[in-house]
């Protein structure tokens, strides 16, 4: 019984996967994935990102995409956010502009609403991360939740679970970048009143 459940599943995930593969998809998930390629290559060059999933919406046209990273190294809140944020405007501007795609997007403009991104975050050594570092970044209808999972109860509900409005993130972020070109600036000041 369990041999012919085994067959029956691989059959079917064999099957699945032809026609999710299939070179008869219609032109819009040819359109997104082309799209995508030099996107994901440019997130693993420049963030050591590693695509680990991808999805969407996509029954009768571009209603939602999906991305799932894996990071090996520990990052912070603000890494993640930041992250998250950078990753997304990149993402939006890039389908938002892309007039070959645009009649089959749901809505335009495309909005964070329509894009999930999650970020998971492993050690160097592939280990688990658990509190007070951050195991899981996500972008997720409209909102960036920041996740830590507590050590003594790996498979239980999170230590930790902090969620930002897409907005209100994306102003610290911003905020952020100018506190930088600030110190920038300032630091400029000094070494040239010396």
């Amino acid at each position: 019984m369990k041999k012919s459940l085994s067959i029956f599943f691989v059959l079917s995930f064999v099957f699945f996967s032809h026609l999710c593969l299939s070179e008869n998809q219609p032109d819009y998930i040819q359109l997104v994935k082309e799209m995508n390629k030099p996107f994901i290559s440019k997130i693993q060059n420049e963030h050591k990102l590693f695509l680990t999933g991808f999805g969407g919406k996509l029954m009768e046209n571009v209603k939602g995409l999906s991305f799932t990273f894996t990071h090996y190294g520990i990052l912070s809140k603000d890494v993640l956010r930041k992250l998250l944020i950078e990753l997304s405007i990149q993402y939006l501007d890039r389908i938002n502009n892309n007039l070959e795609l645009r009649p089959f997007l749901d809505n335009y403009p495309f909005l964070s609403e329509n894009l999930s991104l999650n970020i998971y975050v492993m050690s160097k050594d592939a280990d688990e991360v658990f509190y007070p570092n951050y195991c899981a970044g996500e972008l997720f209808k409209g909102n960036l939740y920041f996740v830590a999972d507590d050590e003594m109860n790996p498979l239980g509900a999170s230590k930790l679970e902090e969620k930002e409005s897409y907005e209100q993130a994306r102003e610290i972020v911003f905020q952020q970048y100018e506190d930088k070109k600030l110190n920038n600036k300032k630091n400029e000041l000094l070494q040239n009143s010396n």
